[in-house]
C-alpha cells in the first residue's frame, strides 16, 4: 500500500501552489522552504496522509489545466477551494493532524473504516491499514484484527498501549491511544454516556 504523504505549499509571490508527495514531510518542506529564490514566500497549506502517490497523480490530473510548471499550479479558486474542504493543516510535530469529521467517514470503506460514535461526535481512529499491516504494527494475530473490526471492544483486550511499537509515526500513535481509550469507554461508558456503533 502506498502511505507516502501528499502536501501542499503555496508560493503566494508566484500565484502558485505545489501538489508534491513526500515519504518524510518535516524533511521535505525544510528543503523546499530552504532552497530557491522566493521560499521566504513560501507557506505550507497542509497535507493529507497515508494517501500518497495515488492521491498526487489523481489530483495531478483533476488540476491539469491549471498547471503552470511541473508540480505547481495556478492558485484559483477551484483548487484553493478543494484545499480548504480536504487538506488538514500540520501540527506542532508537522504532521496532518487528526481530527476528522463525519463527511471523511463518508469517503472511507471497507477495511479501512473503524469508528465508533458517541452522541453526535464521530471519530476515525484507523483508517489505513490492511488487516495483515495493522497486525504487523501491531505485532498481534491476523487474526485478532479480523475480530476487533467487527467487534471493536475486543481491540481494548488485545493491544495494551505499551505493547505498540515504537516505529509507529506520532500521528499513527496518537491514534491508537484515542482508538484505545474510546474502545474503554465502551465496554465501561461514563455515566449517563450511550456509546452507539
Amino acid at each position: 500500500m502506498d502511505r507516502g504523504t501528499v502536501y501542499f505549499l503555496a508560493d503566494d509571490a508566484a500565484g502558485l501552489i505545489k501538489i508534491g508527495q513526500t515519504t518524510n514531510l518535516a524533511q521535505r518542506i525544510g528543503q523546499l522552504r530552504r532552497g530557491g529564490g522566493n521560499n521566504h514566500e513560501r507557506r505550507v497549506l497542509g497535507a493529507i496522509a497515508d494517501e500518497g502517490l495515488r492521491l498526487e497523480r489523481r489530483l495531478h490530473s483533476e488540476f491539469g489545466d491549471l498547471r503552470a510548471d511541473g508540480e505547481w499550479f495556478l492558485a484559483e479558486e477551484r483548487l484553493t477551494s478543494w484545499i480548504a474542504a480536504n487538506v488538514r493543516p500540520l501540527d506542532a510535530d508537522g504532521n496532518p493532524q487528526i481530527a476528522v469529521d463525519e463527511r471523511e467517514i463518508d469517503r472511507l470503506t471497507g477495511r479501512y473504516r473503524c469508528w465508533v460514535s458517541f452522541q453526535d461526535s464521530v471519530v476515525v481512529l484507523l483508517r489505513y491499514l490492511s488487516d495483515a499491516e495493522l497486525a504487523e504494527e501491531l505485532a498481534i494475530e491476523p487474526d485478532l484484527v479480523a475480530a476487533w473490526r467487527t467487534d471493536p471492544a475486543t481491540l481494548a483486550a488485545y493491544v495494551p498501549p505499551d505493547g505498540w511499537r515504537l516505529r509507529m509515526g506520532e500521528a499513527t500513535r496518537t491514534a491508537m491511544a484515542e482508538l484505545h481509550d474510546l474502545f474503554l469507554r465502551l465496554i465501561n461508558p461514563l455515566p449517563g454516556e450511550r456509546p452507539k456503533h
